[in-house]
């Protein structure tokens, strides 16, 4: 807000933060995050339990759609049988975090991060936080066929 009688401001800039990233259809898919760090010189993807260092044209010009046409035959059925490899062929940014130009330095700084981590935080592993999904095999109602399901419910 302009002080009263005063000049207006001049108009804020922002940077791009971060990147969530829908691959797949609406009726089945999975979601990663990109996100710059190391006062925003490098970009990192979050896959579930895998962060891989990336470069700034995946995190952001890769994803504004895929180009490919039509979802694989069988819908989300299909896309469920091909795994990941369908999903990555649709890709979608979802929503897109921005920081003022004049808080980015406050905003990306890491520096005392470690006074923020609770130490059980910081002290845990991968093995102690990481429960592999479960696969159960489900018959459907006509005999036929076979559907399998990962997750632990199958509610």
């Amino acid at each position: 807000t302009p002080p009263p009688g005063g000049p207006p401001p001049p108009p804020c800039k922002y940077h791009l933060a971060a990147v969530i990233v829908h691959l797949g259809t609406a009726n089945i898919g999975h979601y990663v995050s990109y996100v710059r760090s190391n006062g925003g010189k490098q970009w990192y993807r979050f896959d579930d339990d895998v962060v891989t260092p990336v470069t700034p044209e995946e995190a952001t010009e890769a994803n504004f759609g895929s180009g490919a046409t039509d979802p694989p035959a069988g819908g989300g059925l299909g896309m469920m049988m091909m795994g990941r490899s369908a999903l990555n062929q649709l890709r979608s940014a979802y929503m897109l975090c921005y920081v003022r130009d004049d808080e980015w330095e406050v905003v990306m700084n890491v520096t005392a991060l470690d006074d923020d981590v609770p130490p059980h935080v910081r002290e845990g592993t991968l093995e102690e936080a990481y429960v592999p999904p479960q696969t159960f095999s489900v018959l459907l109602r006509d005999g036929d066929a076979e559907s399998r399901h990962q997750g632990p419910d199958l509610g």
